[in-house]
């Protein structure tokens, strides 16, 4: 039933087994029939069925003990190694903060969801790097992993590494950049509507924003409106966006105090009593232009600043910080796409700290 001429016998034996492993009818640590019964079934010599052996010991299917036979492994890879794919690589100029907490994060995931967690970096879209994308290929045709994850949208990533994946996975992104894909979903109004909220019980009326660079196309519309619910004036004049790319924007850090240096200038009762950094990656650069400029943190201004935790807590005394919990939002997708045949959207409600 598994032959296939195109195929090929070796192959045949090793998705035999895989699939034997999947559908539980091989359970780990189970003992698999003889050499002999396999040269039988696939009506080839004892060479070609050591040399398919050989390849799924390699994958991380199976295990050999000398004299005594060949085993399903205790925890195939099959079965737990989920990719997480990164479009750029760590250190690049287009390296995120969320990218770093997702990889510092992986050895609670892999403990917490019992999975093994390949990474693959410069998947994306304007990455030259082909050899990282070979690579992935290879994993998909060997069958070495269960699932994978996506972290961005979709349309930054090279088409060929989503459009034909055999395996659930999901991918970041908001509903309108999901194409239809199941999809973790950062839940971006709530976002919002807990941070202005939070200005409000403060007091606070005259609110600058600090913001990436597609806040002003994609999501300032939705941002007045929540100010407008609210009772707040959106001050166009306070609001600011900056690039993520570093080769793009090298010098931000120095935009940033400058907006800053400019806004705090203006007479006293203009000057904005609460400041929303709305991207983590430009937390560190506002928190040090305004403790050089001798602003009073959480006494003359407040100061709500994007988190992903784990990460920043505990290290700017006097922000508030609003976002999401990175390990266990990925945890989650993890259990999800292999214990679940129909994998549905998660939304992540963004926490207050």
């Amino acid at each position: 039933m598994y032959y296939n001429k195109v195929m090929g016998i070796q192959d045949s034996i090793i998705l035999y087994v895989r699939d034997g492993i999947v559908s539980k009818e091989f359970k780990p640590g189970q003992r698999l029939k003889g050499r002999e019964s396999f040269c039988e079934q696939f009506n080839t010599t004892p060479i070609t069925v050591q040399r398919a052996f050989n390849r799924l010991i390699e994958r991380g299917f199976v295990t050999a003990e000398k004299s005594v036979g060949t085993f399903v492994a205790e925890k195939p890879t099959c079965l737990r190694q989920v990719a997480f794919l990164f479009t750029s690589r760590p250190g690049s100029s287009t390296w995120t903060s969320f990218s770093q907490v997702v990889v510092d994060s992986i050895p609670e995931i892999e403990k917490t969801a019992g999975i093994i967690v390949k990474c693959f970096y410069g998947m994306g879209r304007n990455e030259d790097d082909s050899d990282v994308f070979k690579e992935f290929q290879k994993n998909l045709e060997e069958q070495t992993l269960v699932a994978a994850i996506y972290l961005s949208e979709l349309r930054y990533f090279r088409k060929r590494a989503w459009a034909d994946i055999n395996i659930p996975y999901y991918d970041v992104a908001q509903p309108d950049k999901a194409a239809g894909q199941p999809r973790i979903e950062l839940q971006k109004l709530e976002y919002y509507q807990k941070g202005i909220a939070k200005f409000k019980e403060l007091g606070r009326k005259r609110i600058a924003i600090v913001a990436v660079h597609i806040f002003i196309q994609e999501r300032e519309e939705m941002v007045k409106e929540v100010f407008q619910e609210h009772g707040l004036k959106y001050y166009e004049e306070y609001v600011q966006s900056f690039n993520l790319n570093k080769l793009v924007q090298p010098n931000r850090h120095f935009w940033i105090d400058r907006f800053l240096k400019l806004l705090f200038s203006l007479p006293k009762g203009e000057r904005p009593d609460g400041i929303f950094v709305t991207d983590d990656n430009f937390v560190d650069m506002t928190y040090k232009s305004l403790v050089d400029m001798g602003i009073e943190i959480g006494k003359s201004v407040d100061v709500i600043a994007h988190a992903n935790f784990p990460a920043m807590q505990g290290m700017y005394p006097g922000l508030f910080q609003l976002g999401y919990n990175v390990p266990s939002t990925i945890i989650t997708a993890c259990e999800n796409l292999i214990s679940c045949s129909d994998v549905e959207d998660i939304m992540v409600l963004p926490e207050l700290r």
